[in-house]
């Protein structure tokens, strides 16, 4: 019985429907205000630029797309402002880019690298992230596009795109420098809200299947939010920007046709990763690896080292890649927790674990590439079943500890004992 079937019920309590086992107590969701990110307007922002959400002119616009994506918001909330992102964001942010020893770009460009920049304090760069990401509020747009009107979102949730509209000189992320970097503009899959839809209008329990994908645009909503902070501190990229935009000015006023040339984007390496791409290092840092969805809404969701041979995009890349990845399944338990605003209010402070997804069963696959590098290490630590691709973490029927010291990967009837055990003895 779903939540629409219930609300025909007018006259019946939420305490009745948890009475009768219809509802976990847990299920009223989650209550965290949005982040300025994802609200309606920013008045700190230029006039004819004021909405964040153009498409939606009207607060009543608005708050009718915000009944469909609220979870969503809810949760991107939360994530961006865990302690592993606040750190990982603060180094986007503020870490300069210097030129790596190795790797080059798709452009034939040198690659760079960042995030050895040490903050003042944890606490310090974890507040100089969230004001970061408030300062993004003032130029961030979002929009929902159709993937047959925009290629960029064909078969993704979201892309980011720079942009100079609204802001031709660019934005700001820090008072005191007077570097600038440029505006972005993050467009939204239409077509992943309308399975949301679907799902909640098909009958029978579809809960674990729409919380999947809420928790996956989630993530996806973070992972451009990290490219678009990239973007706003990349001054060469509003540069190249700037001079495109300009040379198709003078050509438009002197009568010439003028060819837009495509500008590449590419991003540094963080650290010493293998593979340049923000959106992902965020899930790195955040999840423990990158979360992948195959697009069925029949289908779980995984989680799988990164960087690995699943990334097949033309991203920077310097090594090469393992002989085999594997993709582990992401528990029901993780999802659910995603979901309970009691969790996320019991965080550990400063826990950089605290959403670590707990790899526990998964399927092993082989790098097509022949001059791939040797086994991973977990190859030797956990070997696949003999007679299958199969992956079992578990050793002697003994459950593997969770990673997050937040326990993100409680199972119920565990919170529940624990809950009974801490409870006072009269």
């Amino acid at each position: 019985m779903d939540s629409n079937s219930r609300s025909r019920y007018t006259a019946l309590l939420k305490e009745d429907w948890i009475k009768l086992g219809y509802l976990r107590e847990d299920d009223p969701g989650l209550t965290k205000k949005l982040h300025p990110l994802f609200q309606h307007t920013n008045a700190s922002r230029p006039r004819g630029a004021e909405h964040i959400w153009p498409q939606y002119k009207s607060e009543v616009e608005y708050d009718a797309m915000c009944a469909e994506m609220g979870t969503i918001f809810q949760m991107a909330s939360n994530m961006l402002e865990t302690s592993k992102s606040l750190d990982f964001l603060y180094q986007v942010a503020n870490s300069p880019r210097k030129t790596s020893n190795t790797g080059s770009s798709n452009q034939g460009r040198p690659c760079k690298e960042f995030g050895w920049t040490e903050p003042p304090s944890k606490a310090m760069g974890r507040q100089m992230a969230r004001v970061a990401l408030r300062r993004l509020s003032r130029s961030l747009t979002f929009q929902i596009g159709d993937p047959e009107v925009n290629p960029a979102v064909q078969g993704s949730f979201g892309s980011t795109e720079a942009t100079l509209e609204h802001f031709p000189e660019g934005v700001k992320m820090n008072d005191v420098s007077s570097k600038s970097g440029i505006a972005s503009k993050i467009t939204l899959n239409e077509d992943y809200i309308l399975r949301l839809r679907e799902l909640d209008a098909r009958e029978g329990d579809t809960t674990s299947q729409r919380i999947s994908l809420q928790l996956k645009m989630a993530i996806t909503l973070c992972h451009e939010i990290a490219h678009a902070l990239a973007y706003a501190v990349d001054g060469e990229i509003l540069e190249t920007f700037t001079r495109e935009y300009d040379a198709s000015i003078k050509a438009l006023m002197e009568g010439r046709e003028y060819q837009r040339r495509l500008i590449g984007t590419d991003e540094p390496f963080y650290r010493n990763e293998t593979m340049a791409e923000i959106g992902y290092c965020w899930e790195n840092q955040v999840f423990g690896g990158n979360v992948f969805w195959s697009g069925k809404t029949s289908d779980p969701l995984f989680v799988s080292k990164w960087p690995s041979f699943f990334t097949d995009a033309e991203f920077p890349r310097r090594g090469k890649e393992k002989r085999t990845a594997r993709r582990y399944v992401v528990s029901l338990h993780f999802t659910r927790n995603m979901h309970r605003q009691g969790f996320w209010d019991s965080l550990v402070p400063g826990d950089s674990t605290a959403l670590y997804i707990k790899k526990t069963i998964g399927i092993e696959y082989i790098n097509p590439d022949e001059e791939a590098l040797s086994m991973d290490s977990s190859q030797i630590n956990w070997p696949r079943d003999e007679s299958s691709s199969r992956v079992s973490r578990e050793r002697d029927g003994q459950p593997i500890p969770d990673p997050s010291a937040s326990r993100a990967n409680e199972t119920e009837e565990e919170r529940r004992a624990r809950e009974l055990a801490s409870e006072p003895r009269i």
